[in-house]
């Protein structure tokens, strides 16, 4: 009879812990976020390679009307409603917020980074984005610029916001030096560690504290070359859901409603809840 192994395992590490651990190597494993893809996660990895951008890292802008104050819950995530307003009116942009968005690939789920009024800085796990009123920027990094992303914004766990840099953003910048932090400054200082943010190339912006959400939109947009960015036309992150739920009922078709989202898929998983077809589902990716 074999004899059992008697030594010590060690303990598993709590799925949310992955994300507030510095990494040598990035989750997503260079895939497209889809939840029908299956990859061998505990294959031998290649070495990184410069080269190789398709490591997807979303910064999710969120506007000032939108469906997720549509919940208590989120208004206690972003509110500072008059704040937001008032940001409208000054610089006659629709952006309130922004945080940047990760893709873990073994376990099929987004990760994101932020912090707002009620919460210092922190990390979602599975988090869920509302159909309306978001804008997403998808960046092509490299591997090591993901990774320099991911344990930047891991050492700001627990760091508070930078409620004065907040108010002032708009006027000659606060910074936190490094202590605290408000959304759009916490999601610059990120991708300037990754090098993607030069200030020297930055007209206007001379730090991480002068920057508000449409000010880094437009940066990502239109004035960087440090990385192919791309405007989504929907939301990627809600589609990818979706689509997982509804990959278990049957085919669906690619036709798309006014929000940019598949009629019939939405349908299909938020609508009457068709019963399971006995066919094969036909998943379909949507992250490109």
């Amino acid at each position: 009879m074999r004899a059992r192994d008697s030594a010590p395992r060690a303990p598993a590490m709590n799925v949310a812990d992955l994300y507030c651990t510095t990494r040598s190597r990035c989750m997503c494993y260079a895939q497209p976020p889809s939840a029908a893809r299956r990859v061998n996660c505990r294959a031998p990895r290649p070495p990184m390679r410069r080269d190789d951008t398709r490591h997807f890292v979303y910064a999710a802008f969120l506007l000032y009307d939108n469906d997720e104050t549509a919940n208590m819950r989120s208004m206690r995530d972003y509110a500072f409603v008059s704040m937001n307003w008032l940001t409208t009116v000054l610089t006659q942009r629709q952006f309130i917020h922004v945080q940047l968005v990760f893709w873990d690939e073994e376990r099929k789920n987004y990760y994101t980074y932020s912090v707002d009024n009620q919460r210092p800085v922190f990390v979602a796990v599975y988090k869920s984005f509302a159909r309306r009123g978001w804008k997403f920027v998808r960046l092509a990094v490299n591997e090591q610029q993901e990774v320099a992303m991911h344990n930047f914004l891991v050492a700001q766990l627990r760091k508070p916001l930078n409620s004065v840099g907040q108010m002032f953003a708009l006027l000659y910048g606060s910074s936190g030096n490094g202590q605290s932090w408000f959304c759009s400054e916490l999601a610059a200082a990120a991708l300037e560690a990754a090098g993607i943010v030069d200030y020297e190339q930055w007209d206007g912006v001379e730090n991480s504290a002068q920057v508000a959400p449409h000010n880094l939109y437009d940066y990502l947009t239109q004035q960087q070359r440090v990385c192919a960015a791309r405007i989504m036309q929907a939301n990627p992150i809600a589609m990818n859901q979706l689509s997982a739920a509804a990959a278990r009922s049957g085919p669906v078709s690619r036709a798309l409603d006014e929000d940019g989202l598949p009629i019939s898929l939405y349908e299909h998983v938020q609508g009457a809840r068709a019963p399971r077809r006995t066919r094969q589902a036909t998943p379909i990716d949507f992250a490109d």
